[in-house]
């Protein structure tokens, strides 16, 4: 029987549990506070440059909560998966990605998906979702030909090609 396309081959849905949710709370805290104490110290000051540097923290802060921390759904299809948020969704085809790093940091766990051409990459923060899911999203890129960014393994592209077309 032929697979449909538009039927996903791996849904990954935002965990419901009690430290999810405490770890939600204190995020949104982090953020507030941070955005109330920082950029208007900047926004308050009397250069020019100051001011720039508060509205651009305002605007980085905002951009932190809703396109990195707040993704509710990743859906995986054959050709592309879709990352959805709070405010707006994100297709991305497999072909546009290169590889995928991991970033530790003290508000989570994130993977960031690093493309092709010269973009800021999308970051997945981990916590967000079950660990085994996770590594079935991960295993899915690797079969899609996208790999860790590793410094210290220098990968062969023509090996990696001949393993995918297997």
């Amino acid at each position: 029987m032929k697979k449909d396309e538009n039927e996903p081959i791996l849904t990954l849905k935002r965990k419901k549990s009690l430290f999810n949710f405490i770890y939600h709370i204190s995020f949104i805290f982090w953020i507030f506070a941070t955005l109330i104490f920082i950029p208007s110290w900047f926004i308050m000051a009397d250069t020019i440059l100051k001011n720039i540097i508060g509205v651009f923290l305002i605007i980085s802060i905002f951009y932190w909560y809703f396109g990195m921390f707040d993704i509710r759904l990743i859906q995986c299809y054959e050709k592309y998966f879709i990352i959805q948020r709070i405010l707006f969704s994100k297709k991305i085809y497999y072909s546009y990605l290169k590889k995928y790093d991991f970033f530790r940091s003290f508000a989570g766990d994130y993977t960031i998906l690093i493309y092709k051409k010269y973009r800021f990459g999308t970051h997945i923060n981990e916590v967000l979702f079950d660990k085994d899911d996770f590594t079935k999203f991960i295993e899915l890129l690797e079969n899609k030909g996208i790999y860790e960014y590793n410094l210290l393994i220098k990968r062969n592209e023509k090996h990696i090609k001949k393993a995918i077309k297997k």
